[in-house]
């Protein structure tokens, strides 16, 4: 057990970012697999908060098998961005999202309690994005990924 007294989670310390992850997957067709966000009926690519003690590759292990039902292995960081710098609505919380590319161990696709929809689109014509991600993060990170760049960091 952990020696803390009182409200662990109170407000009142300095605020710092929240963390997210997204996962760029690609199968042998070179798609990219993408989720139906259930909140807002549009399209991300699978990924989420990461949790409390959690570092972001087990978040990113975690979401993906969540929104998706398959099993991957993170092989490398493609980005870290502040999210707010991409977004095109106000935020009151800042958020920096890691994005990863992982390669599928195993599962077959399956949507989630999250996920209405989960498929394998053409990276060069995507639907429209959910407000989780946008258009400008996942290109970014696709480039880095597909052209063998250096990771891309804010």
């Amino acid at each position: 057990s952990y020696p803390i007294k009182g409200n662990f989670y109170e407000r009142d310390i300095y605020p710092t970012p929240n963390l997210s992850v997204r996962v760029i997957v690609f199968n042998e067709l070179n798609q990219l697999l993408m989720v139906k966000e259930v909140m807002d009926g549009k399209w991300a690519v699978p990924g989420g908060w990461v949790d409390v003690f959690d570092t972001p590759t087990e978040a990113a292990i975690g979401e993906v098998l969540q929104e998706t039902g398959l099993s991957i292995k993170p092989t490398r960081i493609l980005a870290i961005m502040q999210r707010e710098r991409y977004k095109d609505y106000p935020t009151l919380v800042s958020e920096t999202v890691h994005y990863f590319l992982a390669e599928v161990i195993s599962g077959e696709l399956t949507p989630s309690h999250e996920t209405s929809e989960v498929c394998w689109v053409d990276w060069n014509d995507l639907p429209e994005l959910s407000k989780k991600t946008t258009e400008t993060e996942i290109k970014r990170a696709i480039d880095i990924a597909l052209n063998h760049k250096d990771t891309y960091f804010e």
